[in-house]
């Protein structure tokens, strides 16, 4: 009996200590698990400062590597002088006799050149005018013709003694002033004779002015005698108004615009005496410029 109980006894205490052994098993998980938790976060949080450094150094690799900017469509924009059709140059002879004259071709809006009779009644205050609204002057320098008419004054005779030219031209220059060149009025004699001319063309070259060439006869020595001279002179192209009607105007004008095409510069002469030219002129000229010609005054030529 008592043996009995003594296994009964037994039997609790070893139930017991096997319970208190259980507990300190269950204990040690728990902060086993705990302890697990907290290296796992620690794992996380290093991960997560390896990735940030990891992205820092990307964008300083990043940041050190030659930038490759966006590839842009170049479109090549033309150049001024691959826009233009050609180059135009009107010259408006015979000014000088009225002041308002002139202000039809004024009112073309249109760089241009007035060329300017010497001595008439209003040939400072026309070239002044001109001058004042941007375009050039011309010294419109009568000479003798073929036949019996009257070049007017201040003009340049066959047969004139040589020394004589240099006072004319100064004389004439005086009545036309911020004159930049010289052209010839009538002077299909004059012009035709090498002395004359060579002597005519000196005293322009000296003043460093241009000459342009009016082109009265198919005998001119300009061209000759100027190249000797190593001296740039123009030549007329186009007479617009050599006959007076609309038609033959626009005709003109438009064989001028093709030689401006062809060539790449046209000189087109007219007169201010005939209004009805302005008129012409304001109805074409709009259209030659969207077709893309330049209008420019005789003080650009050489530079065109």
């Amino acid at each position: 009996m008592n043996r009995r109980r003594f296994f009964i006894i037994l039997l609790s205490i070893l139930g017991f200590i096997g319970i208190l052994m259980g507990m300190e098993v269950i204990t040690d998980s728990s902060d086993s698990k705990v302890s697990g938790d907290g290296l796992s976060d620690k794992i996380l949080d290093s991960e997560e400062s390896s990735g940030s450094v990891e992205s820092d150094v990307l964008e300083k690799e990043k940041d050190s590597l030659p930038r490759v900017e966006e590839k842009k469509e170049f479109i090549p924009r033309p150049s001024e002088e691959e826009l233009v059709t050609g180059n135009i140059f009107l010259v408006f002879d015979d000014a000088g006799a009225r002041i308002e004259q002139i202000d039809p071709f004024l009112n073309l809006d249109v760089p241009l050149t007035i060329a300017v009779l010497p001595h008439l009644s209003y040939s400072s205050e026309v070239a002044t005018k001109v001058f004042e609204n941007g375009h050039s002057v011309f010294l419109h320098q009568p000479m003798e013709p073929i036949g019996n008419q009257n070049p007017g004054e201040g003009a340049i005779y066959f047969g004139d003694p040589l020394e004589s030219i240099s006072q004319r031209i100064t004389y004439n220059l005086e009545s036309v002033p911020h004159a930049i060149g010289v052209n010839n009025h009538m002077g299909s004699r004059v012009t035709a004779d090498m002395t004359i001319m060579q002597r005519v063309l000196e005293e322009v070259q000296s003043r460093d002015l241009q000459f342009l060439d009016s082109r009265t006869t198919d005998k001119s020595t300009v061209k000759t005698i100027a190249d000797s001279l190593a001296f740039p002179v123009s030549s007329r192209d186009i007479f617009l108004d050599h006959h007076k009607s609309e038609e033959i105007m626009i005709e003109s004008f438009e064989r001028g615009l093709d030689h401006a095409s062809l060539h790449g510069n046209v000189i087109m002469i007219g007169h201010v005496t005939n209004l009805l030219l302005a008129d012409v002129l304001a109805k074409v000229i709009p259209k030659a410029q969207k077709a893309g010609f330049r209008f420019l005054p005789m003080a650009a030529y050489h530079k065109s």
